[in-house]
């Protein structure tokens, strides 16, 4: 694979093609070199698609300064074309090493329209809430691979499994989306932090729905850039479909709380870290979920409860984004009343802001050097990395 591309040429999307095969039809592409596919049902109506490629050659493009060029003729949705400079635009503002380039490609705005509502579904948290909100309106949910666990075949066709069974309990179609758009990112070394949600959402759009809904992973009191955000993944609607990227007013806590009250909900969440087929019970986010139903008096089937004082350990906080889910959890055990918990997790609280005072005093008294040294000996793969959501330089 060709991991930089050619540095002073385009970025070029040529060879867009679609093929059916006996269990799925596959679109693809060779976007700057390198070929990217994605598969999807039978059943899903389709026609060759250049948005699908848009969101990594795009940061390819910010990152070399080129524009992107799509050379097959095959037009782009005229809204989204209008939209594609405020796309880079949005993302050069969270990093400033980012150079914004133009899109060349046709246009039209004559794409057939379909009265579907997609939402973006893997079963966790996020999307549960979103689907629960809408489930009136919901025609079909959309589970992509390329997000935990992604590498696993096995566990990714147990995901699809899960999901179909809950698709069908709630009757909806669900979509599924294989893809090798993932491993084009880590072999380029982008940050799928940056991509995922303008993949979602260019994925998203090619079916024509009147509504494709995003779920969120932030509140708005806690929003920071990211690959997907309520500023960002509304820039990919088109003329046919308005895209909503939902559930910023409700915490993580308060969306399991709402779950817990629907036994379909609850009984079918996947919100694991190490797996993408069950819940281990021992990583972060299960046990987070784990905790928040311990606190709300709740059970689920597919959530192992913590009863272990160590498991409550692995919530040790090490940056902001932790910060934000422990911090959620002490209100709700402030709100039920859990002072056991809550003498836990407070004791995680005090570690960290222990730690970052430290850590900022060492910043401070070294300067740049300091920085320096904290990236030659930390083993995070962001400062190796070619395409981040903030830069990575040391400034």
């Amino acid at each position: 694979m060709n991991k930089t591309g050619p540095q002073n040429n385009n970025v070029v999307i040529k060879d867009i093609r679609l093929i059916k095969c006996d269990t799925y039809q596959e679109m693809s592409a060779m976007v700057d070199g390198d070929p990217i596919w994605f598969r999807f049902p039978l059943f899903m109506e389709l026609e060759p698609r250049a948005e699908l490629f848009m969101a990594p050659a795009m940061v390819e493009s910010l990152v070399r300064g080129v524009p992107v060029q799509i050379q097959d003729d095959i037009a782009i949705d005229k809204r989204l074309a209008r939209a594609y400079g405020d796309i880079q635009a949005l993302l050069k503002s969270w990093n400033e090493d980012f150079t914004i380039a133009p899109l060349q490609a046709k246009t039209r705005d004559d794409f057939p329209h379909t009265d579907h509502v997609i939402s973006c579904f893997s079963g966790g948290i996020d999307s549960s809430f979103t689907f629960g909100h809408f489930r009136d309106e919901i025609t079909h949910i959309m589970l992509m691979q390329g997000f935990d666990d992604w590498q696993n075949k096995e566990n990714w066709q147990k995901n699809v499994a899960n999901r179909q069974e809950f698709a069908d309990a709630e009757g909806v179609k669900l979509i599924t989306v294989e893809t090798n758009v993932r491993q084009f990112c880590e072999d380029r070394k982008f940050s799928y932090l940056l991509l995922f949600g303008n993949v979602l959402a260019s994925v998203g759009i090619i079916f024509n729905p009147k509504l494709l809904l995003i779920p969120s992973s932030y509140t708005y009191d806690t929003l920071h850039p990211l690959g997907s955000h309520p500023l960002l993944d509304p820039l990919w609607a088109t003329k046919n479909t308005s895209i909503i990227h939902h559930g910023c007013a409700a915490s993580r806590c308060k969306k399991t709380e709402y779950i817990a009250q629907d036994q379909n909900l609850r009984d079918q969440l996947q919100v694991c870290w190490k797996s993408s087929s069950s819940n281990c019970g021992e990583c972060s986010k299960c046990i987070r979920t784990g905790l928040t139903f311990k606190i709300l008096g709740q059970k689920s089937s597919r959530i192992p409860e913590p009863h272990r004082k160590d498991q409550y350990d692995i919530l040790t906080i090490n940056d902001e984004n932790e910060l934000f889910f422990v911090e959620e959890l002490i209100d709700l055990c402030g709100e039920k009343r859990n002072e056991e918990i809550l003498a836990h997790l407070n004791g995680h609280i005090k570690k960290y802001k222990i730690k970052n005072f430290f850590h900022k005093i060492f910043k401070f008294l070294l300067g740049n050097l300091g920085r320096r040294l904290s990236r030659r000996f930390s083993k995070n793969i962001w400062y190796t990395n070619r395409a981040t959501v903030t830069s990575n330089k040391i400034h």
